[in-house]
């Protein structure tokens, strides 16, 4: 419970700021960093290859980030990395891929109404919150 909680308030926290400011602070993101590996030493959830792997989705979108002159923003890739430490490699991917997905569906309704154009950049973090909360739901049920 506690680690979904942690996960929670900081999705929720980078999902504000993703919508007011258009980045995230890195300093809030190295704090919840130092947070998950200390729950990660007492708690023994994950082993290290299982954090490792979670990590290394972060890595590897902050690769997608530099190659694509940040459609894909770093503070995204950075997020990622974080979650990693507390969900592992396959919930992490489980969480960007259902974010990804939520946000296509955002992106082409917003394009259908003609709120937006298809080069309209749009928060990425409120939908990592959703998928998150979705993952919660389905956690429960």
């Amino acid at each position: 419970m506690l680690k979904k909680s942690i996960i929670f308030m900081m999705l929720l926290l980078f999902s504000i700021e993703d919508v007011r400011k258009k980045r995230i602070d890195i300093l809030p993101l190295l704090a919840f960093s130092v947070i998950g590996a200390i729950y990660q030493t007492v708690t023994r959830a994950l082993t290290i290859p299982e954090i490792c792997g979670g990590m290394l989705l972060g890595v590897g979108l902050l690769g997608i980030a530099e190659m694509t002159g940040e459609s894909l923003g770093y503070g995204d890739g950075l997020l990622f990395l974080v979650t990693g430490i507390y969900l592992g490699g396959w919930d992490n991917c489980s969480l960007l891929m259902t974010s990804l997905v939520l946000a296509f569906v955002f992106a082409i309704i917003q394009i259908l109404v003609r709120k937006k154009s298809a080069k309209s950049e749009i928060p990425f973090v409120p939908f990592v919150l959703s998928a998150y909360v979705l993952y919660l739901g389905g956690q429960i049920i």
